[in-house]
């Protein structure tokens, strides 16, 4: 998969101009985490990842049943991908935590929706390995990712 940051992304502005219950925008942003799969009521399996239009914008992406199945193995971080039939919903406010920076709707996968893999994000090397000191005092009011 090539290494590429010339794809177009979805701005902001069309980000910001979806309607809840929309399944026509297409959508494209790259993988920024995973949560991978959890089995929820009933025994459902559920796969949640947050995309990153690189400007601002990240939504949770769910997918259920075979569709989480079908695309765990197939996602990345930093993958760029194409999300054509997605249906926005309103986020239920028992899930939805601001500290994580995520807009108020989701995208959930359904049978009719379509997943494409364009390439890789290219994230700058220095944003990948800042590093910040602390002290054991203060590490609670330090904000960044964890790394793996």
């Amino acid at each position: 998969m090539a290494e590429s940051t010339a794809i177009p992304m979805t701005t902001n502005e069309e980000i910001d101009a979806v309607d809840v219950g929309d399944n026509t925008m297409e959508i494209i942003a790259y993988v920024d985490s995973i949560e991978g799969i959890k089995y929820v009521s009933k025994n459902k399996a559920l796969l949640k990842f947050i995309i990153n239009n690189g400007t601002g914008r990240r939504i949770r992406v769910l997918a259920w049943e075979e569709n989480a199945k079908s695309y765990e193995n197939k996602l990345s971080i930093h993958q760029i991908i194409h999300i054509q039939r997605g249906l926005f919903l309103r986020v239920n406010p028992n899930y939805f935590r601001k500290e994580e920076n995520l807009i108020p709707f989701e995208i959930s996968l359904t049978k009719n929706s379509k997943v494409d893999f364009l390439g890789k994000y290219a994230t700058e090397a220095r944003e990948m390995c800042k590093v910040v000191s602390t002290t054991i005092k203060d590490c609670a009011s330090i904000e960044g990712k964890l790394s793996k």
